[in-house]
């Protein structure tokens, strides 16, 4: 099976429009989407007490994480390397700047130092050294008490994973499933120095696809349980990783 360089993924016509879309016609990725912006003003809060931040979101994308994080930040930079998804960020955000560039072969932000960095949706589907490539020089461009905030969205030992490849074991096919577990983050971020101040995880269902035929709402009342309960952190499928030197 031929290699895919992650950088290359999101670059075909009409991408952008359509990943944008999933996470309102998806109702489960909507639901999860939710629950990360709760998470995500919650740190903003409680680690920079609201204050003015100076802000990167890398591998923004559609600028999502941007829009939703851009009210708080004094300075705000969104880097992706498809041009294809910054044509959509550009219509809804207002004063973040956007980059077209790859910060790990053209650091153009040498000067900079941000207080938050956020990298949602792409670790766990970066090549290993794309990600671990990643990790080490967006480190560079932290300042020293800030913060990098990230996400995996198919933790290998999920009720999820584990049954989506039970599936393609059955059925003999050949597919690759793009996973990570809480130890490959913790080998990935030992790279970069870095240290892990809170997990937030949430999704022990065994929901296959995002666009689920299931009621939402008790999904969602089951999973909010759920995502207190610490000790399922490591059987969760989405988990969002609090890092800081």
């Amino acid at each position: 099976m031929k290699n895919v360089d992650y950088r290359e993924s999101h670059k075909s016509p009409g991408k952008g429009k359509s990943y944008a879309k999933s996470f309102t016609e998806y109702n489960y990725r909507s639901m999860i989407w939710k629950w990360e912006q709760k998470i995500l003003k919650k740190t903003i809060s409680k680690y920079f007490n609201n204050r003015k931040i100076d802000y990167l979101d890398f591998a923004c994308g559609t600028g999502r994480i941007t829009e939703l994080i851009e009210p708080y930040t004094n300075i705000s930079y969104g880097a992706d390397v498809s041009q294809e998804m910054l044509s959509v960020a550009k219509k809804k955000l207002r004063k973040t700047k956007l980059l077209n560039i790859d910060l790990t072969k053209e650091n153009s932000l040498f000067c900079e130092k941000f207080d938050l960095i956020t990298a949602f949706r792409f670790f766990l589907n970066a090549q290993p050294e794309l990600k671990n490539k990643t990790i080490v020089e967006l480190k560079k461009l932290l300042k020293p008490n800030g913060l990098i905030v990230f996400n995996i969205h198919m933790n290998r030992f999920s009720p999820s994973a584990i049954i989506i490849r039970l599936y393609y074991l059955i059925l003999k096919r050949q597919k690759t499933i793009n996973t990570m577990n809480i130890g490959e983050v913790k080998k990935m971020l030992s790279l970069a120095d870095l240290k892990i101040l809170e997990t937030h995880h949430i999704g022990i269902l065994p929901i296959i696809k995002e666009k689920t035929i299931l009621p939402i709402n008790p999904i969602r009342k089951i999973e909010y349980f759920f995502s207190h309960l610490k000790f399922l952190l490591y059987i969760s499928r989405n988990v969002i990783f609090i890092c800081s030197q």
